[in-house]
């Protein structure tokens, strides 16, 4: 039996989160050390996301599993000089996956649990822009079984679907510090992935993967919270008495499909090069639209453009199962200038990794 004992050193300077808008692109150590440039590898249980044609390659039963905590950290200063940061909680994203292959069969099958989306920001209540938001949270887990097929030696398919559990929770200001009005919402959605790997020569290889976009329908409900406040009129002080208020409430909300393809050149023994490119079609997340009981329709603008993502990644293998890795990826911001939210903090990102690891067998 073939066990896998990687030790990762992944050095991100510019940001945790490496892909833009509120996506997760790192779902495995190996791969975020190479940059992401994985697609036309995927030469270990993860390929069950960066390339599910890949689990052709590996025999028996395997197992890998992973996880790391992500912060957001994002300041804010003003015309005024006025500075004013976000307090982001650390969130999780775990990765698990596993692959079969029977012996002597053209076809592989595998098992993922990973987070491919997820957002975490919060902001005091006395920032100007608290009325368009005060805090933001996305969770999305995505169950992945797949099946692959060794069409012929050097050329496989591969599909699996996608069973996804979304959360959001949105909060802004109303009119004065204390109030909010917040939305909380959960819902499960299904999609579909795909991928292709191909092997025309010993030292070339090509990859390309598919991801579907899903739209989820959240049920949950809206809250509003409102502080006293004082009118003067013409006769004189008013006071408006603060309120609290709960409705039921549904909203939808789409992730992004998105595909991506790679190129592996592997010069000599124990060297692969990769390159890749990754198109989200972020165009697709066009709102947030929520559907209260008894009130009418609130929208949430998003207006984003897609974006792409560029990956470049080295690994240098040794025959006493240590192997290390650099890597670099370059990705494009999704939120134009006019549409800039606090909530997505998002900007072009340049991303250096690097890492290292053992593989051992018994």
């Amino acid at each position: 039996m073939r066990t896998h004992r990687i030790i990762a050193a992944v050095l991100l300077p510019c940001t945790a989160f490496a892909g833009a808008g509120f996506r997760v692109v790192e779902q495995d150590a190996a791969a975020m050390a190479r940059g992401e440039a994985f697609t036309a590898t995927a030469d270990n249980p993860s390929a069950i996301y960066y390339n599910p044609a890949g689990i052709t390659q590996l025999k028996g039963f395997q197992f890998r599993g992973g996880g790391y905590g992500v912060s957001i950290h994002a300041d804010y200063e003003g015309a005024n000089g006025a500075h004013f940061g976000n307090r982001s909680r650390e969130t999780g994203a775990p990765q698990l996956f596993a692959t079969w292959t029977p012996q002597d069969s053209p076809l592989s099958f595998g098992l993922g649990v990973y987070a491919p989306y997820g957002l975490a920001a919060k902001y005091p209540d006395d920032p100007p822009f608290r009325t368009a938001v005060k805090s933001a949270q996305i969770e999305y887990l995505t169950i992945n079984p797949v099946v692959a097929w060794q069409v012929i030696p050097g050329l496989s398919l591969g599909v699996g679907a996608t069973i996804n559990y979304a959360e959001a929770e949105l909060s802004r200001g109303i009119f004065q510090e204390g109030d909010e009005f917040k939305l909380r919402g959960a819902g499960t959605t299904y999609g579909f992935n795909a991928g292709v790997l191909w092997q025309p020569a010993e030292r070339h290889s090509f990859g390309v993967r598919y991801h579907s976009g899903t739209e989820a329908e959240l049920s949950g409900h809206t809250s509003v919270r409102t502080k006293a406040f004082t009118v003067a009129t013409p006769l004189g002080p008013f006071q408006v008495p603060g309120m609290e208020s709960e409705q039921d409430a549904g909203g939808s909300l789409r992730f992004p499909q998105f595909v991506t393809l790679g190129y592996s050149y592997r010069p000599a023994p124990g060297w692969n090069l990769e390159i890749g490119a990754e198109w989200t079609d972020w165009n697709a997340v066009n709102e947030l639209t929520v559907h209260r009981q008894n009130a009418d329709t609130v929208s949430v603008p998003f207006h984003w453009r897609s974006n792409w993502i560029y990956q470049a990644g080295v690994t240098r293998s040794w025959t006493n199962g240590w192997h290390a890795s650099l890597g670099y990826m370059y990705a494009e911001k999704v939120v134009p200038e006019d549409t800039f939210s606090p909530s997505v903090p998002d900007y072009d990102r340049h991303v250096f990794s690097g890492g290292f690891g053992y593989t051992g067998t018994r």
